[in-house]
């Protein structure tokens, strides 16, 4: 495929970057796990304060290697372990008895595994559509919307009244691994020098922005990074 600078096969990266995007977006959820959870034990209001903040934090640090470790060994096998702690995560998450166990599991496994998932997914549809990119960005990051949105009224109205808090986390769990897992199989990057078929890469390469192609220490010393 990207030896012949053939389009063949690239919507079906884009897709499974969706369906990855799509699941791994469902932290939206903690609004309405938090709220079920705190009727089960209300005396954590407290101590859980912090849970959704440190899982934010988490994520962003993660979100920052994710990238670079994509590159290193690809975008299959970083979604694969997302898949594996965010699946865990929620999963054990609907095990816990004590708070210290939630920050864990939530705001510490499944965070990883939020990290280590969404980078990978957006840039590798990204760069089978480096013709197209805003195009391709759109679509990925309107199916991370549509999964909170879709997910919450299952939760609240389907997981949770038949299951119970803990075991709709368990269910989560088990969807979001399996989910994440299998759309990181048709993950791929390009082969190094493909390009869409019959596209001309602009001049500083495919991939330059404004700056051209910049390491991480050359991009922090551009004025648009820091506005």
């Amino acid at each position: 495929m990207a030896s012949t600078n053939s389009n063949k096969g690239r919507a079906v990266v884009l897709s499974a970057a969706c369906v990855t995007m799509f699941f791994i977006s469902s932290i939206a959820l903690y609004s309405v796990v938090s709220k079920n959870l705190l009727a089960v034990y209300p005396e954590w209001s407290s101590a859980l304060t912090w849970a959704f903040p440190v899982f934010q934090t988490i994520m962003a640090v993660t979100g920052i290697f994710a990238g670079r470790i994509s590159d290193k060994i690809g975008p299959r096998n970083v979604v694969i372990a997302a898949a594996v702690c965010y699946g865990l995560g929620w999963f054990m998450s609907g095990t816990v008895t004590e708070p210290w166990q939630f920050y864990l599991w939530f705001s510490l496994v499944a965070a990883i595994g939020n990290g280590l998932g969404y980078n990978p997914a957006l840039t590798t549809g990204q760069k089978w559509f480096i013709d197209k990119k805003g195009l391709a960005s759109g679509i990925t990051l309107a199916a991370s919307t549509a999964g909170p949105a879709v997910l919450s009224p299952v939760l609240a109205s389907l997981l949770i009244p038949s299951l119970g808090i803990f075991g709709a986390l368990k269910a989560l769990g088990v969807i979001f691994f399996v989910t994440i897992a299998a759309s990181a199989l048709f993950l791929k990057a390009p082969e190094a020098g493909w390009l869409p078929e019959g596209f001309e890469a602009p001049k500083g390469g495919a991939h330059a922005g404004t700056f051209g192609d910049l390491t991480p220490g050359e991009m922090v010393k551009t004025p648009r990074f820091w506005v």
